[in-house]
């Protein structure tokens, strides 16, 4: 595989990633608004929240290997047998991991509602939540397998068929069912839904092990790179488990603890709205930024008329400008909505119920897709510093965090001050103001060290096109309007 060759599978994965994320936050976002006005406040809250927690664990039992596995797919198809050993390794390892914890949840259910009070209606809904984990966690790792080879078109068309199927059986199951017995249902076909993905992709993962691109019989050291995965997993894993301290995981049970489910719920609808542009950038990009420049760093591409720091700077200019070529746009429309939302005094209606557009919940949306967006443009040096394992820079720049877990200690222990004292913008604020910090720092070693360029006339010349649109369209609807 040459440059050119590696650039189109790029560019064509982040096509296909994008398609895949818009049908499945399609998904969510239909879902979420149905049982919104569909279940009370009380059992909306615990949906949502169970939800929450079932990511969470994912995101926590992951043990890194989202991020590590990209990179080390493509150094272990130097060798083709190593390869297939190294997949079959790694989904062996992962089923008997998410069997076990889902059994120890399963076990510790009832215990866990004695000691919360809780009802023992819910203790379905946990055991089915046990079940749902187990089928997502593999679903996950079988996901960026076959991303890490670029190989988004089969998955991604299995995956979004069967979405488009769960979210009209859901539907249905909202239109139909009784309220109280409306969230064990929905996990049910959740969990449906994983298992027909699951299998299928299984049957045919034989074609991507013979993928005449990953073919090779280079030795290599299978101890030495284990270990080095492992090492690298363990990396990845403390830091996603860091960076997850201010997602909307940890966050929706926080701020159900400080202002009580109505404020909550209402920074889940807006949170959701928002991450249908802060995730559209996120999963197009996926696992493909990190297996773009893992193809340069292992050596996998080469060219006899560049050298390799040349080839990985090309790489990583590709991937930014990518990614702004994603995200001004984006920020471009942001300013459009904002621009007639706040305008105009006009109201909607969404389900028979009248909304004016400068409610609350599109003021959160706003500000928090601003603050989504601003820190994405940004995400390529996160990248560079993972494949070029650079550990200390890494947690150094996680340095901010420490006064998040501060923060959120406070709030724990003293609510009534902080109902008092913040508003839910405030705690926000404060939050994402350390994130920013985070990334500055990222920002600043990766410049100092491998003195990568910034496509600045790139992203200035976006930002021209992306301003010169919207004004057009901004100068066309005041000329229908008169």
């Amino acid at each position: 595989m040459n440059k050119t060759e590696l650039f189109t599978k790029f560019s064509q994965a982040l096509k296909w990633n994008g398609f895949l994320f818009l049908v499945a936050k399609i998904n969510k976002t239909v879902i979420s608004f149905f049982l919104f006005y569909k279940l009370t406040t009380s059992d909306f809250s615990i949906w949502a929240n169970l939800y929450s927690v079932i990511f969470l664990l994912m995101l926590w039992t992951d043990l890194g290997f989202s991020r590590s596995l990209p990179q080390y797919c493509i150094i272990f198809a130097k060798n083709s047998l190593k390869k297939k050993s190294f997949i079959t390794k790694i989904l062996t390892f992962k089923v008997f991991l998410s069997l076990g914890i889902s059994v120890l949840l399963f076990i510790f259910a009832p215990k866990f509602i004695a000691f919360m009070h809780l009802p023992q209606s819910i203790l379905l809904h946990l055991h089915l939540a046990c079940l749902l984990f187990l089928a997502e966690s593999i679903k996950s790792s079988l996901r960026v397998i076959y991303h890490s080879y670029f190989w988004q078109r089969p998955f991604n068309l299995i995956e979004s068929i069967t979405l488009l199927l769960q979210t009209f059986s859901t539907i249905i199951f909202i239109s139909v069912s009784n309220p109280t017995t409306l969230i064990s249902k929905v996990l049910l076909v959740d969990i449906i839904s994983s298992l027909t993905i699951i299998i299928t992709s299984l049957l045919i993962i034989r074609y991507l092990e013979a993928d005449t691109s990953y073919q090779g019989c280079e030795p290599i050291n299978t101890a030495t790179l284990t270990n080095d995965f492992i090492r690298h997993s363990a990396v990845m894993w403390s830091l996603t488990s860091i960076n997850s301290l201010t997602e909307r995981n940890i966050l929706l049970p926080f701020l159900t603890h400080i202002f009580g489910p109505v404020t909550a719920n209402l920074f889940k609808l807006a949170n959701d709205l928002s991450l249908l542009f802060q995730r559209f950038i996120l999963k197009t990009i996926g696992t493909a930024g990190t297996s773009i420049l893992a193809h340069i760093d292992s050596k996998l591409i080469s060219n006899p008329t560049e050298s390799d720091s040349a080839l990985f700077d090309d790489a990583f200019l590709t991937l930014n400008k990518h990614i702004q070529l994603l995200t001004i746009p984006l920020l471009g429309i942001l300013f459009f909505i904002y621009i007639e939302l706040f305008n105009n005094s006009s109201t909607i209606t969404i389900f028979g119920n009248q909304f004016f557009l400068n409610q609350p919940l599109l003021k959160l949306f706003i500000f928090l897709t601003l603050l989504y967006l601003l820190q994405i443009i940004f995400m390529a040096y996160d990248r560079l510093l993972e494949v070029k394992r650079n550990y200390k820079e890494l947690f150094i720049s996680f340095i901010p965090y420490i006064f998040i877990i501060i923060f959120f200690i406070c709030g724990i222990n003293f609510r009534e001050f902080f109902y008092n004292t913040f508003s839910l913008i405030g705690i926000l604020t404060t939050i994402h103001c350390m994130r920013f910090a985070s990334i500055g720092i990222r920002i600043y070693y990766s410049h100092l060290k491998y003195k990568i360029k910034a496509p600045i006339k790139f992203l200035f010349k976006v930002s021209i096109i992306t301003l010169t649109i919207i004004g057009s369209i901004k100068l066309i609807l005041l000329m229908i309007a008169k």
